[in-house]
């Protein structure tokens, strides 16, 4: 008899262990692009690594209609849903309610999360990026920055941390993108450098291109959001590493996986900070870069 408990013993264990080395998920990509397929490389290797089995679909917004994708995934009943992108995360806000959701490259992410949502935004810690201007342009004493209320904490944290960290920051409220060029016009004389910051009230394709241009023609360094703007005419830009930000989302689906609630596990940031330089801008403007920040750069524009 007690042979035959042990057996079943045994033989309910190697069904546990067999069961928690599998996992079902869902991946909805807002795009097809080379970041969102880092991250999701990066979320694959982190399953790999802890010998996890992922039994996955993929789906992809541009060429796949909404409503058939939450429709599969409902009857898929995924163990996680996986959003890369701002509009799988918005879409899954609203239509995925049963199924914890860990999202992937968003900026601001604080107003869509629910109670079944966490995940690792696009989003740099100031400090982290004050410290690198600081040393990639030591000169730099003033930034200048244009928010709107929706922004308002973040250039309240810009405050802080630039008076921790010696800089002088002047800052022009908004309330749209219209009265971007005269705020630009205000601020621009009395700084050495533009930080932009995350604000979709702001920033348009219009703002962009002027402020680019301003920044070049006034020789006044822009810091970018990423390697895309750096790559159009911003000076430098800081973002996450995206595979690393996969290695950061797929350590929380595990942690889910493992019985801790969405709600309990507070949305990251990326740990990896990577940097874009354009060379031709910094030409132009007459800044010299080290041969070693520019080798630390992980991208590197107008050679």
């Amino acid at each position: 008899m007690r042979l035959y408990i042990v057996i079943l013993i045994l033989i309910f264990s190697s069904n546990l262990n067999f069961a928690s080395a599998q996992a079902k998920v869902s991946v909805i990509f807002s795009s097809d692009i080379e970041p969102y397929r880092q991250t999701w490389e990066g979320i694959k290797e982190v399953f790999e690594e802890e010998k996890v089995s992922l039994i996955y679909s993929e789906f992809y917004l541009e060429r796949q209609k909404p409503d058939l994708i939450f429709r599969q995934i409902a009857e898929e009943n995924p163990d996680v849903v996986f959003t890369i992108g701002p509009q799988s995360l918005i879409l899954a806000k609203e239509k995925v309610k049963n199924n914890p959701v860990v999202f992937s490259m968003v900026l601001n992410p604080e107003e869509i999360i629910n109670s079944n949502i966490t995940g690792v935004s696009l989003d740099i810690p100031i400090k982290v990026k004050l410290k690198h201007i600081k040393r990639i342009l030591p000169y730099v004493k003033r930034i200048g920055v244009i928010y709107t209320s929706k922004t308002i904490p973040v250039y309240k944290e810009m405050l802080e941390e630039c008076e921790e960290l010696g800089f002088q920051l002047i800052g022009k409220e908004i309330r749209s993108e219209k009265e971007f060029k005269d705020a630009f016009k205000d601020i621009s004389w009395r700084i050495d450098s533009f930080l932009m910051i995350p604000d979709t009230q702001i920033y348009f394709s219009q703002s962009i291109k002027y402020l680019l241009l301003e920044g070049l023609r006034k020789k006044l360094p822009v810091i970018g959001l990423s390697s895309t703007y750096t790559k159009a005419g911003a000076f430098v830009s800081f973002e996450g590493n995206y595979h690393d930000i996969g290695s950061q989302v797929g350590e929380i689906a595990l942690r889910v996986l493992g019985g801790e609630k969405p709600e309990n596990i507070a949305p990251a940031r990326p740990r990896t900070v990577q940097f874009s330089l354009n060379l031709l801008v910094a030409e132009r403007m007459g800044i010299t870069i080290p041969s070693d920040i520019i080798k630390e750069s992980s991208e590197v524009f107008g050679r």
